[in-house]
């Protein structure tokens, strides 16, 4: 579970008088806390501790402006608070909602009267078994701070107003131990992060130390959400139940762990199995930064694919035995949809392995195929493609109880008229 506690002790000794700026809301998340999905945890930073709370209450009929709502009668939620990255890690969690209603919310310090912006929780969404997400990778941009997620954000949520929640497959900034990297990048996508729920899976911008200057538990210092006892130093890993689906959340970070010899833990094989085997929901999909299979270079080339070998050797049995429909993944920075996978990781017939699937770069770091693709890896695809430099990319899946619809868009980032298009698009049926 997420390191929510009473802070009360921390707050008594602090003796300075903080400035309405030391408690500004900063780097805003608002996840799915809990595995059913019928509650909301939100987490945000501020420069000291103070009264950390959310004010929420369900937006009047005929309203759909979040600032045109008399916030006197909100319900107050008291949160808590502790020490996080380079700053005071503030946590809540968002329950007794209907999903009859749609809401509004804020968060900030109460005693202080500093609020973050007001933001619409919609809970007025598909939540049976048809419904739709979307999914992104790699988003981090480098000195433009966001920006190019903002761009493909906008027009996905432009085509798919409907969507429910958004997978992340990791890397969302380019070092993850630097706030400077992510207050800007949260903060300008805040319409939709404050939105849109959000599942991510941990990636290597995330534990990779290069990238951390000297951070550790990444994303469990960004997140409020709960999951399985585990050690979050390089990640975090955990489930989520929605309309018919069970999403597994993997974490690649566990080649970081001393001794991994670039394998997932044993502890970590023992949840997912024990989840696969328990679960009686017809879609199991699965989600994890560091691809099995991928025509980049983390899954082809011989000097880099070490991961994605022994990943092979440890997934491919598990996810045909328990009949694993789609594995979601990112690291490459390119698109691509496999064949069916079986157990010993050849071709199967549709509808009788694993389909594996990246959705390209949302992000500045576009990249293609490696060079010298031997035919035998080049066989596992059927369809890839490379990124061009200033475009962004995401996917978009329509769920139902037969089939999954998904559609591959790309978007100019460089052309402020750009919409998003639609390059590739595949219907996936049930395991069978």
């Amino acid at each position: 579970m997420s390191d929510i506690k009473n802070s009360s002790e921390d707050i008594e000794e602090i003796k300075e008088i903080k400035s309405n700026s030391d408690l500004t809301p900063e780097r805003l998340t608002l996840t799915f806390y809990d595995r059913k999905c019928e509650t909301f945890g939100v987490s945000w930073y501020t420069a000291a501790y103070g009264s950390p709370e959310i004010r929420i209450m369900p937006m009047p009929d005929g309203v759909s402006d979040p600032d045109a709502v008399d916030a006197s009668c909100a319900r107050r939620i008291k949160c808590a608070s502790s020490d996080g990255m380079e700053g005071v890690k503030n946590v809540g969690i968002i329950d007794k909602t209907s999903p009859e209603r749609d809401y509004f919310y804020m968060v900030g310090d109460a005693e202080a009267n500093v609020w973050s912006r007001r933001s619409l929780l919609r809970r007025r969404v598909p939540h049976d078994d048809s419904f739709t997400f979307l999914f992104f990778s790699d988003t981090q941009d480098g000195v433009l701070l966001g920006t190019m997620w903002k761009k493909a954000y906008g027009e996905a949520l432009r085509d798919y107003p409907e969507t429910a929640f958004t997978l992340h497959g990791g890397d969302i900034v380019d070092y993850g131990g630097y706030t400077e990297l992510w207050e800007p990048m949260l903060r300008i996508n805040a319409p939709y992060t404050m939105r849109i729920p959000m599942m991510q899976a941990s990636g290597n911008h995330e534990y990779w130390p290069c990238y951390l200057r000297g951070n550790t538990n990444v994303d469990d210092k960004h997140y409020c959400q709960e999951y399985p006892p585990q050690d979050t130093t390089n990640g975090v890993y955990f489930a989520r139940e929605f309309g018919n689906a069970l999403f597994l959340v993997m974490n690649s970070g566990d080649v970081m762990s001393a001794g991994s010899y670039d394998m997932i833990s044993a502890s970590q094989l023992e949840w997912l199995e024990r989840e696969l085997s328990s679960t009686d929901k017809d879609w199991r999909i699965v989600m994890i930064h560091n691809p099995l299979y991928s025509p980049g270079k983390y899954g082809s080339a011989p000097d880099r694919n070490m991961a994605a070998l022994n990943f092979r050797r440890q997934l491919n049995g598990l996810f045909w035995k328990y009949k694993v429909s789609l594995c979601l993944c990112g690291h490459d920075h390119v698109y691509f949809k496999t064949y069916p996978i079986d157990k010993n990781g050849k071709k199967c017939a549709e509808g009788e392995g694993t389909v594996h699937v990246m959705p390209g770069c949302g992000g500045i770091q576009n990249r293609s195929a490696i060079e010298g693709l031997s035919a035998e890896d080049a066989s596992m695809f059927e369809e890839y493609y490379p990124m061009r430099h200033g475009h962004s990319a995401y996917m978009a899946f329509k769920v139902t109880p037969e089939h999954i619809d998904a559609f591959y868009y790309t978007v100019d980032c460089e052309d402020p008229s750009a919409r998003s298009v639609l390059k590739s698009r595949f219907t996936l049926g049930r395991r069978k």
